[in-house]
């Protein structure tokens, strides 16, 4: 009895000795713990896929690119036929012409590649995404397209500091199939951007031919009323009166004449005048709309424009997430694992003391 109330049972303190001896005892079962670690670690690998993040700068092309358009903006911004920006919040005074230049440009590139239309139509064509959608209800096809198509992203560049110099990243699983992506959905940007601006000026020149030539129409019907009222009166040439006022009269390039029929009396200028002003604005061929129509068709045709500028071979490419990564850390958690088990075991391990 008394040999037995001297037995003492000490838990608090573990001997490396004993964790030592632990580990031999259990050696196996420390292997097969890092095992099974490397086992799930090898299997979660293979599910997992690599994950490439690739980058490529945009930036507004140079002045010189669109020198040739030069003609073209100054006919189109004449006028007062001005075409202002979208939300543009300036006086009238401060306001900007739309204009084919670097910066509007840019501009139209950027809200093209949002609209992922071009992206979307490059993704319908990858062989393994064409038979996912196919399964797939429209309505989902859809938004599974544009699940991918959100793996290209466009934003400011933070690096620098200016509000036009861009970065577009995408986030892809194979990094040659990502820059083929991107790289074909710019030049489908691209020549998007060429079909509407040269679309848009073949309208606002149609648009402000019509402008001038219902000014024409209405100058007509004046000059008619003021015909009649010479005709009435027998006022064939110029009057005395009708030199007098002459000074009142300004001339412009696109109307034969400025005038405020409120306050000056054009028949006073005699029919003959104004029937032959009549006859000239009649037979008037708008030569000048022509001549521009031939310079809009001709860039179109033989122009290639670098609407922004990037290089292709300046993108960027780095692995983000990698399968032999979770190799590594499950063999590590696998040795943190069964050292714990050691110990553990070593501890509950009952030390009788004498």
């Amino acid at each position: 009895l008394m040999k037995k109330n001297s037995l003492k049972y000490n838990n608090d303190e573990i001997d490396l000795t004993d964790i030592i001896k632990n580990f031999w005892d259990k050696k196996i079962n420390f292997f097969l713990i890092i095992l099974v670690s490397i086992f799930v670690g090898i299997g979660y690998g293979n599910r997992g896929q690599e994950l490439y993040q690739g980058s490529l700068k945009i930036m507004p092309s140079s002045n010189s690119e669109f020198a040739n358009f030069f003609i073209i903006n100054r006919f189109l911004s004449r006028d007062n036929l001005l075409v202002l920006k979208e939300n543009d919040t300036r006086s009238n005074e401060d306001q900007t012409l739309i204009r084919i230049d670097n910066e509007t440009s840019l501009d139209q590139f950027i809200k093209e590649f949002l609209k992922y239309e071009q992206l979307i139509s490059v993704l319908k064509k990858i062989d393994y995404i064409k038979e996912e959608v196919s399964k797939l209800a429209e309505v989902d096809q859809q938004k599974t397209l544009f699940r991918y198509a959100q793996q290209f992203t466009m934003e400011v560049d933070p690096k620098e500091n200016k509000i036009d110099h861009y970065i577009v990243k995408f986030k892809w699983h194979d990094a040659e199939e990502g820059i083929e992506i991107l790289t074909e959905t710019l030049n489908l940007v691209s020549k998007t951007i060429s079909k509407k601006v040269f679309s848009d000026l073949k309208v606002l020149t149609n648009v402000k031919k019509n402008f001038v030539i219902n000014e024409d129409l209405i100058r007509i019907e004046y000059l008619n009323e003021q015909a009649e009222i010479a005709n009435e009166l027998g006022i064939e040439t110029m009057s005395p009166i009708g030199l007098d006022t002459q000074a009142s009269f300004n001339f412009n390039s696109s109307t034969s004449l400025n005038f405020n029929s409120s306050n000056v009396d054009y028949y006073l200028r005699g029919s003959k005048a104004i029937e032959k002003e009549i006859n000239i604005i009649t037979n008037r061929k708008y030569k000048e709309f022509d001549k521009i129509e031939k310079e809009i068709d001709f860039l179109k045709n033989n122009s290639e424009i670098n609407w922004v500028d990037y290089n292709l071979f300046l993108i960027k490419v780095e692995l983000i997430k990698n399968s032999n990564m979770s190799l590594k850390i499950s063999i590590i958690s696998g040795f943190i694992i069964a050292f714990i088990y050691i110990v553990v075991t070593s501890a509950t391990k009952p030390k009788k003391l004498i």
